[in-house]
């Protein structure tokens, strides 16, 4: 960026954008772009200033420094109306006296589009969310999932730059949610729409989303597509954030080729990919371990990293296989499998191996340890 002016094209780019409740920082100094079309995920905890982030760039929150800019066109000081953006909210915000098709055809009343072109995209979006015999009904006469569809043809039907998704599906219980989400990845293919969304759930973000924006404290810590920030997470935060693993605390004894020797327990030899950070031989670190590439066996797997271990539980859930196995430590190992005909609970108290490949082992140190 020079003189405060995008230099490459970007449906939204915030520069040095944060927010301060007197000395409360909500949002420390932040930098972004999402790319026209681009589904985006703003992914943490509560605290973390996605939603602070996402109600900057609607207009609905005040930044205390940086800018905005939406299509290439400087937009912090711009009122909600003016900055050709949509936003759904938790609640779905309908029009209770409206019928579903009044609902999606009021942003474009507002904006004096004629009838039958309100007619056209209106039907257009009926079709898109699969409630073209829904259009005469009234919300209270439609499920949640059904409410939050016309929320998000409303949202879309005028065609905003940018679609705002602020924790749209929180309302709704699991099952729903997961339909909802391969519902709005539809709907976010058919219309080429550009999506910032907000959301807490890792499954969800993973799911739907081109890029995930992982935030903790008020910042940005790690941005990158759903596979690269499960494979390689820069952090613990992020790689505990974004599913199940186990963190094994170790200590480096020296270096082998492209891989780091690791001791656990002062007894056991663990090797693993060395890490992006330099380390030296003594030095503290955590290797982190994805429950799907552990593997139990009444031996240790040879040319892989191998535990002893005593099993707590074998459970079937269907299509996987979970057993769950203690190390001589007391550290607590989940270890999955697909489901096969071949697939075997172990018995409780059980001795085993918990074994693994060098390769698939992530090796955080220093600051990445927290």
């Amino acid at each position: 960026m020079m003189n405060g002016t995008p230099d490459t094209p970007a449906k939204l780019r915030v520069h040095e954008l944060e927010k301060r409740y007197g000395e409360v920082v909500a949002l420390k100094p932040t930098n972004l772009e999402v790319e026209s079309g681009e589904f985006l995920t703003l992914l943490g905890p509560s605290g973390s200033g996605k939603t602070t982030l996402l109600m900057m760039v609607a207009g609905l929150a005040a930044p205390s420094g940086g800018d905005i800019w939406i299509d290439g066109k400087l937009s912090t000081q711009l009122q909600p109306q003016k900055r050709d953006v949509g936003v759904v909210f938790q609640n779905y915000a309908l029009f209770p006296h409206l019928t579903v098709r009044e609902n999606i055809a009021f942003p474009l009343r507002m904006r004096r589009m004629s009838s039958s072109d309100i007619e056209q995209n209106v039907a257009r979006l009926l079709k898109i969310v699969d409630l073209e015999d829904k259009g005469e009904r009234l919300p209270t006469e439609l499920s949640g999932g059904q409410q939050q569809r016309v929320a998000l043809a409303r949202c879309a039907v005028y065609g905003p730059s940018i679609i705002l998704m602020d924790e749209p599906l929180g309302a709704l219980d699991k099952k729903l949610r997961d339909t909802m989400q391969m519902e709005i990845k539809t709907m976010h293919k058919a219309l080429g729409a550009t999506i910032l969304y907000v959301t807490h759930d890792q499954g969800e973000a993973m799911s739907m989303s081109d890029r995930v924006c992982v935030m903790r404290d008020g910042h940005i810590v790690q941005l990158g597509s759903p596979a690269d920030l499960y494979h390689r997470p820069v952090s613990r935060f992020v790689g505990d954030f974004l599913g199940g693993a186990t963190f094994l605390r170790a200590n480096v004894a020296g270096e082998e080729g492209d891989e780091i020797v690791l001791k656990w327990q002062d007894t056991s030899i663990i090797k693993a990919k060395r890490p992006a950070t330099s380390v030296a031989t003594g030095d503290s670190v955590l290797c982190m371990m994805r429950p799907q590439n552990l593997r139990i066996s009444s031996e240790p797997v040879p040319g892989a990293n191998a535990l002893p271990a005593t099993v707590i539980a074998s459970v079937m859930t269907g299509t996987m296989t979970e057993h769950f196995v203690r190390l001589a430590d007391g550290t607590e190992v989940t270890a999955v499998e697909l489901t096969t005909p071949g697939s075997q609970l172990l018995p409780d108290g059980a001795n085993v191996h918990v074994s693994w490949l060098p390769e698939n082992s992530v090796v955080f140190a220093g600051e990445q340890m927290t």
